[in-house]
């Protein structure tokens, strides 16, 4: 019998987000955001030629969805080892300036 084939799942995929002041998402692929619950840094493989930071929020949309969404903090990431690349992903809309990073991804559910 052959080896099955493995099937990644939950792979991140590009989000549309937009941004207060700071930098917090009120709104992802058009869903605004209610409230915020936790928002963290992961910071790791910072040894290897692609290290990995990014910035995750936990948030609930208006229609009281939940929603993770998280920020590569890196220059020229590409949505982590795994995640899928863009055109746009050299600059981020961050407050209404431009920053140089990985742009916006968000866990399909």
């Amino acid at each position: 019998m052959a080896p099955a084939a493995s099937i990644p799942l939950n792979l991140p995929r590009p989000a549309r987000v937009r941004t207060e002041g700071a930098g917090v998402p009120v709104e992802v692929d058009g869903r605004a955001i209610e409230l915020i619950r936790e928002s963290w840094l992961v910071e790791d493989r910072w040894w290897t030629e692609r290290p990995l930071r990014r910035r995750y929020w936990e948030a609930v949309t208006t229609t009281g969805r939940n929603v993770v969404v998280y920020h590569d903090l890196v220059a020229g990431a590409r949505g982590g080892a795994q995640g899928p690349a863009r055109a746009e992903d050299g600059a981020a809309r961050h407050g209404g300036e431009e920053q140089a990073c990985g742009g916006w991804y968000t866990q399909a559910p």
